[in-house]
């Protein structure tokens, strides 16, 4: 009996020092060992200080992680990045373009599904940002915000020239684009109603003819993978060709001859000639709100949504963002896709969306958002439960492409038709490629 007043003084003795131990993280179970710190190398072109607060607060949560963010350049963001998997130098966590996906597939660590299943995630993201980065029902990336390209306008100019609103159909853009050019008596273009109508010295050139085709009803990349933009459409049992059709409403606006004419080489690129009340309307998305304010601080703009058909329920926006993903490489995938959810937890994302004035991607703050966002970002907001993209295998050769066959509506040697069936069939041997 004596000695078993013994062992049991010695096993709670044990008991206690193990449990101490566990607490102070030097055994498993309990808080990570300081001598154990995982540190993740996150890439991307945003400024880093939200980063910073959000990595401190993540790591409040999660002591053991420590996340480092590097901010680099846009212009060679992506260079560096593949470099970086050459030299065997790649970042646990980096950025990525939704329209790069296909790109940088193998290159991808999937989610785990005890982090993150795929139906929390399909709550979790609107579906138009969720669709994006899902293979099947593996998540590829977690979407923290959402953007759409819209319309920016100068406002003094619309009102001067008697529009008190912006133009919200394609009907009532031609009138307004028509009223607000203004020509001189050699009939050069002083003041263009909008910058369309040609690809090199209008931003965003190929997206904006791309989502012409889109709200048609026409489809650029099917489900199935082919090329769909050459395809005939039917309304009222009548075949029309919805890709040419747009090809040729774009191109007008740079044809002399048409009463849309509002825009020709000799002008300034579209951003710049917007910023000098040059130009009454350009189309961008909703990051330029902050770069315009960067750009000119005491340039007033307002911003709408992108011009929709006419008497139409049909909605569809292109939607165009950047959304972190986990190398597969990384030598801690599970704790890089900790940080992922981290940063699309409601909290954190409202914090984010605040900092860099974007769209959320979260169901959970849409409606919160839209009601106390600004009146330049309410309208990209608006068409996030619209916005879809398309299978783009390569966005360089895609946008490369489109703007081919707009240098070729505008340079009039070709019909819409042919250049519009040409432009499919180089399409499809890429893909084949």
């Amino acid at each position: 009996m004596k000695n078993l007043k013994y062992y049991i003084i010695g096993g709670a003795v044990l008991v206690i020092i193990i449990i101490v131990l566990i607490v102070a993280g030097v055994l498993p179970g309990g808080k990570t060992s300081k001598g154990k710190v995982v540190t993740l190398k996150m890439w991307g072109t945003d400024a880093p200080a939200p980063y910073q607060v959000i990595a401190n607060s993540f790591r409040e949560k999660f002591p053991g992680i420590k996340i480092i963010y590097t901010q680099k350049k846009k212009e060679t963001y992506e260079k560096e990045l593949f470099d970086s998997f050459l030299n065997q130098k790649a970042p646990d966590i980096f950025m990525i373009e939704n329209t790069w996906v296909p790109r940088y597939l193998n290159r991808l660590s999937l989610a785990p599904t005890d982090i993150l299943t795929f139906k929390e995630f399909k709550t979790r993201i609107l579906e138009s940002a969720a669709n994006e980065f899902l293979l099947g029902q593996k998540i590829i990336g977690i979407p923290i915000y959402l953007d759409t390209l819209g319309m920016f306008y100068n406002d003094s100019l619309l009102k001067s020239a008697g529009f008190v609103t912006p133009p919200k159909n394609w009907i009532e853009f031609l009138t307004t684009v028509q009223t607000l050019t203004k020509k001189d008596k050699a009939f050069n273009i002083e003041i263009a109603g909008a910058s369309l109508g040609l690809s090199e010295n209008v931003d965003n050139a190929s997206d904006i003819l791309e989502l012409l085709m889109l709200q048609t009803g026409l489809e650029i990349i099917d489900n199935e993978g082919k090329v769909a933009f050459n395809k005939s459409l039917k309304i009222n049992d009548q075949s029309f060709e919805a890709g040419a059709n747009a090809l040729n409403f774009y191109a007008d606006f740079a044809n002399p001859v048409k009463k849309n004419y509002s825009w020709t080489k000799n002008l300034p690129n579209s951003l710049q000639g917007f910023i000098q009340g040059k130009v009454g309307m350009i189309f961008g998305y909703s990051f330029l709100i902050t770069e315009l304010g960067n750009l000119a601080p005491k340039f007033s703009f307002k911003t709408s949504i992108f011009p929709e058909v006419k008497d139409t329920n049909f909605k569809i926006n292109l939607t165009k963002f950047m959304a972190p993903v986990v190398s597969i490489y990384s030598k801690n995938p599970r704790e890089a896709w900790q940080f992922l959810k981290y940063l699309s937890e409601p909290e954190t994302n409202e914090y984010y969306i605040n900092q860099f004035n974007r769209p959320t991607s979260l169901n959970a703050l849409y409606n919160k958002q839209l009601a106390s966002a600004s009146l330049d970002l309410e309208p990209f907001i608006r068409q996030s439960l619209t916005a879809k993209n398309f299978y783009q295998f390569d966005n360089y050769e895609i946008d490369r492409l489109f703007k081919e066959m707009i240098n070729q509506a505008v340079d009039g040697r070709n019909s819409y038709s042919n250049i519009i069936n040409e432009g499919a069939t180089k399409l499809d041997q890429l893909m084949k490629q």
